[in-house]
């Protein structure tokens, strides 16, 4: 996996997928234990000095696709009402900047790794007829792992990268 931790404007608008992205956090103040092991894990390392973690699943569709079909993927397949907060995102379109203390890593399968949950969201698309289109050869679904992490202090974006191949990759 390749994390790329996304801290200026610049690197942001250089990466911009032309695709649909939505990415499925907890709500805020659920317990989100993929974040608490984060913690865990990087105040053994003594990697960083994070306040909180928060991790969240990524997934990206075609830009063929409309809001609304997208909006009913994320109702009916991704995202629980209950302990989840959806953010869908326009291609090509930066994410909404929450908090300015929140930095975010991501995290993706290298080019040729095979994806199962990106496969099986693709044929429940297809089985379910929210995206009928989806058995077509070009139809892709890709996922990634979106990490927001805030830090007692500002982290230098290497020192997020090193966290990524460390400690996120894996």
């Amino acid at each position: 996996m390749a994390a790329t931790a996304l801290s200026s404007s610049s690197a942001r608008s250089a990466t911009l997928p032309d695709a649909w992205r939505v990415e499925v956090f907890r709500r805020e103040g659920i317990d989100d234990p993929e974040g608490n092991h984060l913690l865990a894990a990087v105040r053994e390392l003594g990697a960083a000095k994070l306040d909180t973690a928060r991790a969240g699943r990524g997934f990206l569709f075609p830009a063929s696709l409309s809001r609304a079909t997208v909006e009913a993927i994320v109702r009916e397949l991704l995202a629980d009402p209950v302990l989840d907060a959806p953010r869908i995102v326009a291609p090509r379109t930066p994410p909404e900047r929450r908090d300015a203390r929140v930095q975010r890593v991501l995290v993706a399968r290298k080019p040729g790794v095979m994806d199962p949950i990106a496969l099986t969201v693709q044929r429940a698309l297809h089985r379910t007829g929210l995206a009928p289109e989806a058995k077509r050869d070009d139809f892709l679904v890709t996922t990634f792992r979106a990490w927001e992490l805030v830090g007692v202090e500002r982290i230098a974006r290497e020192a997020l990268q090193e966290l990524g191949r460390r400690v996120l990759a894996n």
